[in-house]
């Protein structure tokens, strides 16, 4: 599609960076979207938590970058797996509260669990059962962040070039 336009440079320069800022934001949220249905669910914290935002660079002359993720710490962990899950070689970590690795206050892991062995019981004020460490599988990756990049490209691109030429095409 070709998008001839004639008139004032500066004008037209302006008329482009605000199309490919409209064209970027739209892309980047629908990777937003995308991810977000694409997300492993347990409690829907990840899912919701994900965003986006676009970041410009004056100093580099039009220059862009669309950034979509979350802050919630397991995200990686959820996208790239812990590094050591592996269901052929079962290995597992230690995961220690806070208070003994000098991270929080923390004395104590609470866990809620479901299915515990009998003659455990939980805490009777909370239900919850409390360790000073446990030992863990590790979690093996779920990507939702990736995928929706890779899946939205054909579509994003589109949103991109419509978002200039309606720009470009304003009187």
């Amino acid at each position: 599609m070709a998008v001839r336009r004639e008139g004032n440079e500066g004008e037209i320069q302006v008329k482009l960076v605000i199309g490919v800022r409209i064209g970027l934001d739209a892309w980047a949220a629908l990777v937003a979207q995308r991810a977000s249905l694409k997300a492993p669910v347990a409690t829907s914290q990840l899912a919701q938590s994900i965003t986006y935002v676009v970041e410009s660079f004056p100093e580099l002359l039009a220059a862009w970058r669309a950034i979509v993720g979350t802050n919630i710490e397991y995200a990686a962990a959820q996208e790239f797996g812990s590094g050591i899950h592996d269901p052929d070689q079962p290995h597992t970590i230690t995961i220690e509260a806070g208070f003994w690795t000098g991270k929080s206050n923390k004395k104590s892991l609470a866990f809620g669990w479901p299915n515990a062995p009998a003659g455990m019981e939980p805490d009777p004020d909370t239900g919850l059962f409390f360790f000073r460490s446990v030992q863990h599988p590790g979690v093996r990756a779920q990507p939702y962040l990736r995928p929706a990049l890779r899946e939205t490209e054909e579509e994003g691109r589109s949103l991109l070039l419509q978002a200039i030429v309606t720009e470009l095409s304003k009187q």
